[in-house]
């Protein structure tokens, strides 16, 4: 205890003096021409991360980071050395950005501390590059900017599904699997092995609200999956009655899609809902000659960008839904808006029960 008091002291007779002994106007001028270089003597600087409540004080990130982070520019003084402030930048879309100005704290060993919070969560899994500038000064009288900078790489959760959304329904069915794959920093050192809460959500095709919500708590890092079978009475419930009577409890054959949210420390949604596409109108046409065809045409919108899509067409046939058409997006047809799909031959008849999906893959 007597330790640490007598460099605080220390310290706050260093950093206060300076107003006595040089006048502000010579005090502000040489800070402001103050050279951008080690001084001789400096000590240990550095700069590093570290969970925001990690679990001892040597706990420190490497390259990637999560969550919530401290970045922390730490000097251990020697001789008559001391930090007096830090500036702290980012670089962002190719320029520097200053985030924060921080007064260092004394610590328990005697190292004096800057800190500057970084929530890595809104952020993409992608590098990004810091520099903290801190202002030294040696006795009060001659004062230094030293540099020091760092890459660090966020790894927050990532949720992956299945890039087929779709499940086809006929009655008899096998339970339908559901899968996904969670990924996150772990680090037992640093406390972190995060667990999640996962909701599923079993969608009709096009707008409308859940028809069945699964969930699963405590869910661990990595591959995991639900098996899920239609139950009509408790779906009935939240199915939108239809004009002229209630929504049928009957098991019938149907094609759903479904959305996976995975929550804890940081959260991730699959798909994101943002993309969602939605078919607003289709139209068909009989061909002369031929009734096993149908000439179709689908009316869309994307809320976004795709980089991939496609338009299906599918018919239960001996008790299984069968595609009996597919129209590839390209060009125009994937920017965000609203299209109207070129015309496709559809292996139907006009009184088929034909099952219209969109989907794709974003950026």
């Amino acid at each position: 205890m007597r330790r640490v008091l007598l460099l605080a002291l220390l310290s706050f007779a260093l950093v206060s003096g300076l107003a006595s002994r040089v006048p502000a106007a010579n005090l502000q001028l040489q800070i402001a021409t103050a050279p951008h270089r080690d001084p001789p003597y400096l000590g240990k600087l550095e700069l590093f991360a570290r969970p925001r409540n990690a679990p001892s004080p040597a706990a420190r990130f490497a390259e990637r980071v999560a969550d919530t982070t401290e970045l922390v520019l730490r000097f251990r003084p020697a001789g008559d050395h001391t930090m007096l402030e830090a500036h702290f930048w980012r670089k962002w879309k190719g320029k520097w950005k200053e985030v924060k100005t921080v007064r260092p704290t004394l610590t328990k060993d005697g190292c004096q501390e800057a800190v500057c919070r970084w929530d890595t969560e809104p952020e993409s899994n992608k590098p990004k590059t810091w520099r903290a500038i801190a202002l030294m000064a040696y006795r009060g009288t001659q004062f230094w900017w030293v540099e020091r900078s760092a890459v660090w790489q966020p790894f927050n959760t990532v949720l992956h599904g299945s890039f087929d959304m779709l499940i086809k329904h006929v009655p008899g069915d096998a339970p339908h699997v559901i899968s996904w794959e969670i990924t996150h920093l772990k680090d037992a050192g640093l406390g972190i092995d995060p667990r999640y809460r996962v909701e599923v959500n079993i969608l009709p095709l096009g707008d409308g609200p859940p028809l069945d919500t699964i969930l699963v708590h405590q869910v661990p890092l990595g591959a995991g999956s639900i098996t899920w079978q239609p139950d009509p009475a408790r779906m009935a419930r939240n199915t939108i009655v239809p004009p002229g009577g209630p929504a049928s409890p009957k098991d019938t054959e149907r094609i759903y899609t479904y959305s996976i949210k995975a929550t804890s420390c940081c959260s991730d949604d699959w798909p994101l809902t943002t993309l969602r596409p939605t078919i607003l109108a289709r139209y068909y046409a009989p061909v002369a000659g031929d009734t096993a065809h149908i000439d179709m045409v689908v009316k869309y919108q994307l809320t976004s960008d795709l980089l991939t899509g496609e338009i299906e067409f599918f018919c239960p046939i001996d008790g299984e839904f069968v595609r009996v058409g597919l129209l590839e997006l390209k060009g125009k047809l994937l920017k965000k808006g609203v299209h109207w799909a070129p015309n496709v031959r559809v292996k139907a008849g006009p009184d088929a029960r034909l099952w219209t999906t969109i989907n794709g893959t974003s950026y």
